[in-house]
Parts: structure tokens; C-alpha cells; sequence
């Protein structure tokens, strides 16, 4: 697949990622944010696994040691990220949430800096810090006011540490899907199976027994959880790993923000500002210059 599809692709991830929030904010008002995250994940594991078994067959099964790197991805990226976003959606404001789940580019360029010693060229770090700025535009709706005024609590600490796992999801992704020769289909079923376990077993052990009474929106919510932010966007997303790396990959998240803000005005009414418009640009310029070969 060429470059470019594999770019778009992650585009999509992204839009479905920042349209999420509208959904996760329904959702943690009608059910606990663990149930709600574990009854979304047993149908997205149910349905990859079911699809990566069919299209590959014996070739879809872990052997050996790729378990521990398909656990580990389970535990970051699956368990440990989602249920500290889900809870920290449900305590936090949304711009608190939109700025610190922002951090996750740039932490996934230093990881993989520090750690891996993988480089990347000026022109693309120039790329990794204007598309930063550009979330923080989109966010702080270009007030200096907005930002400073923003204190840490329960909530915001959450989002980070949701941040920080999918930090170590994305990284580790690329080392399990590159050394075992595991498909990122097969990659994102197994680990989806391993994060639901854990998810579930949570989910029991605060009390929750599956009752169900959402409302209209509420299964709509779940649904596009499931099959768009859920089954699409994490197989589109460990693809777009496994062919440019995390750390192009990790770019891309900086379209969420903008994503949310979009969807927030689309189906909630809420305002667009010139901000958003330049935030958006700053955005698309770093994720460009940093998909340059």
C-alpha cells in the first residue's frame, strides 16, 4: 500500500478518535466508564477476532513469546488507557482532556528518541512542534488566560496517564508486529482480547452485573464506539504503525483535538472560533512536514 493511503488512513483514525469524545461523554452519563469501556471492547475483540481468523487463518495464532508482547499491548493500550480516559472524561473539563491527550506525540517522539534512538530530521521536529501548537491553539481557543488558568486534578491526571499508556502502546506495537511477523489486524484482535479480560474482570469486581437501559443516543454512542473508534480506527491506527513507525503515526493524533472541536460544533452547537481555523492549519502543516521522506 502506498505511503499516501497509509497517511489517509490515519487521517480517518484520528476524525474517528476526535468524534469519540462526544460519544464517551454520552456514554460515561448512562454507564459506569469501565463498564461502558469493557462492554465496548468484548464487541470490538469479539468481531476482529472472528474477521482475522477467517481472512488468515493459522497464520492469525501467536506462538511463544508474541504473547508477552500482545499482553503487554493489552494491558497499555487496551485496559490502562481506556479505562483512565473513560474515567477521566467523566471528571474533567473537555479542554483539560483535549490538551493533555494532546501530549501524546510528543511524548511518543521522546520515548522513542531517548529509548530506541531512533531520529528524526529537523524539518520533521519543526513538524512535531508546530502541530502541537496547533492543538494547543484549537484548544485554548488562542486565550493565554485559558491556559494558565488551568489547574491539575483527579480528572486531568487520568487523561495523562491515559496519554502516557498509549505512549507505550504505540511504541510497543511496532516491536511486536516487527519482530513476530504478526499482521497489525492480528496484533489488534489478540491485544483487544487481552485488554477485554482484564476490563471485564474490573468491571465485575465494581459491581457491575450488564444491566442495560440506555437511551436512543446511548446506543448510538455505543455502536459508533464499537465499529468506527473502536474495530476501524485501532486496526487503521497499528497498521499505520507497522508501515511509517510510531513516531510518524504518533503526529497524526494532533488531529483529534481539532476533530472534537468539530464534532462538538456539529452536534452539540458549540461555537467555532478563528482560533480553531488557525490551530487547524498549524495542525496540517506539522503533520505534513513530518511525513516528509
Amino acid at each position: 500500500m502506498k505511503k499516501t493511503t497509509v497517511y489517509w488512513l490515519l487521517v480517518v483514525t484520528a476524525l474517528f478518535w476526535g468524534a469519540n469524545i462526544v460519544a464517551v461523554k454520552q456514554i460515561v452519563g448512562e454507564l459506569p466508564p469501565v463498564a461502558a469501556v469493557g462492554m465496548r471492547f468484548f464487541w470490538v475483540s469479539l468481531v476482529l477476532t472472528a474477521w482475522v481468523l477467517f481472512r488468515e487463518g493459522k497464520k492469525a495464532w501467536p506462538r511463544g513469546r508474541q504473547w508477552i508482547g500482545l499482553f503487554l499491548l493489552g494491558i497499555t493500550g487496551i485496559y490502562g488507557n481506556n479505562v483512565l480516559v473513560f474515567k477521566g472524561v467523566a471528571l474533567t473539563t473537555a479542554s483539560n482532556a483535549s490538551l493533555l491527550m494532546a501530549t501524546s506525540p510528543v511524548l511518543t517522539t521522546i520515548f522513542a528518541w531517548l529509548f530506541w534512538k531512533e531520529r528524526l530530521r529537523l524539518l520533521q521536529w519543526i513538524g512535531v512542534i508546530l502541530s502541537f501548537l496547533g492543538s494547543l491553539l484549537v484548544i485554548t481557543r488562542g486565550s493565554w488566560a485559558v491556559l494558565t488558568s488551568m489547574s491539575l486534578h483527579q480528572g486531568d491526571l487520568l487523561i495523562f496517564g491515559g496519554a502516557f499508556f498509549w505512549t507505550l502502546y504505540t511504541l510497543l506495537g511496532k516491536r511486536v508486529m516487527g519482530s513476530g511477523g504478526l499482521s497489525a489486524l492480528a496484533t489488534t484482535a489478540w491485544s483487544s482480547c487481552i485488554g477485554t479480560a482484564f476490563l471485564l474482570c474490573m468491571t465485575y469486581w465494581e459491581g457491575y452485573r450488564g444491566a442495560l437501559d440506555l437511551t436512543a443516543w446511548g446506543w448510538v454512542s455505543m455502536i459508533y464506539m464499537v465499529f468506527c473508534s473502536g474495530i476501524l480506527a485501532f486496526s487503521f491506527w497499528n497498521y499505520g504503525v507497522q508501515q511509517i513507525g510510531p513516531q510518524r503515526a504518533a503526529i497524526f493524533s494532533n488531529i483529534i483535538p481539532l476533530a472534537g472541536v468539530f464534532s462538538a460544533w456539529l452536534l452539540l452547537n458549540e461555537e467555532i472560533l478563528l482560533s480553531h481555523g488557525l490551530g487547524a492549519l498549524c495542525i496540517l502543516c506539522g503533520v505534513w512536514l513530518t511525513t516528509q521522506q
